[in-house]
C-alpha cells in the first residue's frame, strides 16, 4: 500500500478555511478530501482556537475524537522519539525546538527556553523534561507563534519517522511561511493556494467553490484587507498586490503556479 502523504495543519489555516464555509460545510472539510494524505496538529493547536474560535475549536475536537486528525501532545512526540533515539529523546526533541524557533530568529530559543539549554540531557527523564519545557513555553506567551514552533517540532518527528514529503498548510504569515522552507522536503500551502490545489485535485470548480470564496472575501472585507500577495510572472520574488477577489477569479482562469513557500505566482505568458 503506498505511504500517505503527511499533512500538518496550523491554526491560521484552520480558522480561516473554517470560516470559509457554505451551507453544508467548510473549505477546512474539502481540504480533508484530499486523497492521500494523513493530517496531524499539535495540541497546541487545540488551545489556540479555544481562546478564540470556539465553533472552529469543536470542528477540529470532533475530527481528532472520529480520528480524522491525529493530534499529538509533547509526551507523545517523546515517545515516538524515544523509540528512534532511546534516552537521547529528550536532548532530541530540545534540538527540534532549536530548529523550530530558528524560523522565527536566531535569538528565538535564547530569549524563550534559556533553561532547557543547561539541562543534563545524559541523565533528565522524561517526565522532567516534560516539565521544565511547560514552564519554558510559560516564557513564549500568547503572541510568538508558540503553536507554529510546535507544530514544526512535530514536522520534524514525522519527518524521522516517516521519511516522507510533509505537507505544512499553514499561516498567511510570510516570515512564517519562509522560515519553514528551511526543513527538507516540506511544502507550504497557504489557504489560496489550498483553493489552486483542490481544484486540481479533487475538482473543486470554481461554481462550487463559490460560498467558499464568498464567505472567505466577507471576512477580508470585515478586516479591511482588499488585496492579496501574488509573484509576478518571469521575476525572482518580486510581489504586487491583487484585488482579492480577482485573484480568487485567476485562480480557476488557470493563471497561477504554487510555490513551495505557499504563495501563487502569475505563470509566464512568453
Amino acid at each position: 500500500m503506498e505511504k500517505k502523504k503527511i499533512a500538518l495543519l496550523d491554526t491560521d489555516f484552520i480558522f480561516k478555511t473554517h470560516i470559509s464555509q457554505s451551507v453544508a460545510d467548510h473549505l477546512i472539510d474539502q481540504v480533508l478530501l484530499l486523497p492521500g494524505y494523513a493530517f496531524f496538529c499539535h495540541s497546541q493547536i487545540v488551545v489556540e482556537l479555544g481562546r478564540h474560535t470556539p465553533d472552529a475549536l469543536q470542528w477540529l475536537q470532533n475530527k481528532i475524537q472520529n480520528q480524522v486528525v491525529h493530534c499529538y501532545t509533547d509526551e507523545m512526540i517523546l515517545d515516538k522519539l524515544e523509540r528512534v533515539y532511546g534516552s537521547a529523546c529528550c536532548n532530541w526533541y530540545a534540538q527540534f525546538l532549536k530548529e523550530a524557533c530558528d524560523a522565527f530568529g536566531d535569538d528565538h530559543f535564547p530569549n524563550y527556553y534559556y533553561a532547557l539549554q543547561n539541562l543534563d540531557y545524559a541523565n533528565i527523564s522524561k517526565t522532567a523534561f516534560l516539565n521544565e519545557l511547560v514552564a519554558a513555553d510559560e516564557h513564549v506567551g500568547r503572541q510568538n507563534s508558540l503553536g507554529e514552533i510546535k507544530t514544526y517540532v512535530l514536522l520534524q518527528t514525522l519527518d524521522i519517522l516517516n521519511g516522507e514529503h510533509i505537507y505544512m498548510f499553514c499561516s498567511d504569515d510570510q516570515k512564517a511561511r519562509i522560515g519553514i522552507t528551511q526543513f527538507n522536503n516540506v511544502r507550504c500551502i497557504s489557504v489560496l493556494s489550498a483553493f489552486l490545489k483542490l481544484k486540481n485535485e479533487i475538482g473543486l470548480t470554481k461554481e462550487l467553490s463559490e460560498p467558499y470564496r464568498r464567505s472567505w472575501l466577507a471576512f477580508c472585507t470585515a478586516h479591511k484587507q482588499t488585496t492579496f500577495k501574488v509573484l509576478v510572472a518571469n521575476e525572482n520574488r518580486r510581489f504586487c498586490r491583487i484585488p482579492c477577489a480577482q485573484v480568487l477569479d485567476e485562480i480557476y482562469e488557470d493563471k497561477f503556479v504554487a510555490l513551495g513557500d505557499g504563495f501563487l505566482k502569475y505563470k509566464s505568458t512568453t
